[in-house]
């Protein structure tokens, strides 16, 4: 299934419908839009409470009901939503998921698998899981059998997070290769990548990639979703939107 917004929109639609249009303010982001666009398979979303515990405990049980709702809608293979703790003592709502179509994307869209089938994948029941069996998968290549366990596991998260596979490889062998005359690395040029706060879905290449035909054609992709969706007539009417404004100041994301 070729990625579009119209898939985002008809799960959006639905989460409107159920609970009210002021809970896409959770996940109108652009990494999220981009993985119900089926672009991609994770994503995930942050929201800082400063230390309002009150709140916390809202956001947790709106999520979880959020979550309930995606899950319903037969898109998640797997979503969690949680309470969590920085090192620091920060706390903050989260939660994260899986989609059915973005990781068939992502798994027919990558040469550096072998031989998978999407049924496999299908019947894990977790980010983690999942990610094991791409890991399994990819020491068996002979083309990767050098590099660590731990690049792997990266390997197999930007698997998930859809991006291109000179841009995975590239950013692995500069982080293993961290010297002071290494090639840089560069951002993607993801436009609207920003145009609200989230994890964004902005990864990075070694620079001489920058003219490279499959990673201009994948910026293009998701800058083209993006825009398509920001300027939709479906998201300019939410923002206009008197609950979905106040629940994007509560969430401290006012654009």
């Amino acid at each position: 299934m070729k990625p579009n917004i119209d898939h985002a929109v008809k799960i959006f639609s639905s989460v409107s419908e159920q609970l009210g249009p002021e809970y896409l303010a959770y996940i109108t982001l652009p990494n999220v839009v981009l993985t119900l666009c089926g672009a991609r398979a994770y994503c995930d979303g942050v929201f800082w409470s400063r230390d309002n515990k009150d709140l916390l405990g809202k956001w947790d049980k709106e999520l979880s009901a959020l979550m309930g709702v995606i899950k319903g809608q037969n898109v998640a293979l797997w979503s969690d939503a949680v309470i969590e703790q920085t090192v620091a003592g920060d706390k903050y709502a989260s939660y994260e998921f899986i989609v059915k179509d973005g990781l068939h994307y992502a798994i027919t869209h990558t040469n550096l698998l072998g031989p998978i089938r999407f049924e496999d994948i299908e019947a894990e029941a977790s980010r983690a899981k999942i990610i094991e069996l791409l890991v399994k998968n990819l020491k068996s290549q002979p083309a990767l059998k050098e590099y660590p366990k731990e690049s792997l596991y990266d390997i197999a998260f930007g698997i998930l997070l859809g991006y291109p596979d000179k841009a995975i490889l590239g950013t692995i062998l500069r982080w293993n290769n961290n010297g002071p005359f290494e090639e840089p690395l560069i951002d993607a040029d993801i436009r609207g990548a920003s145009y609200y706060t989230c994890p964004q879905p902005i990864y990075s290449y070694p620079r001489h990639l920058m003219t490279d035909p499959a990673i201009c054609a994948h910026e293009k992709l998701w800058s083209g979703l993006l825009k398509d969706y920001y300027q939709s007539d479906f998201h300019t009417s939410l923002e206009k939107n008197d609950d979905f404004r106040a629940k994007v100041r509560e969430l401290g994301n006012p654009r």
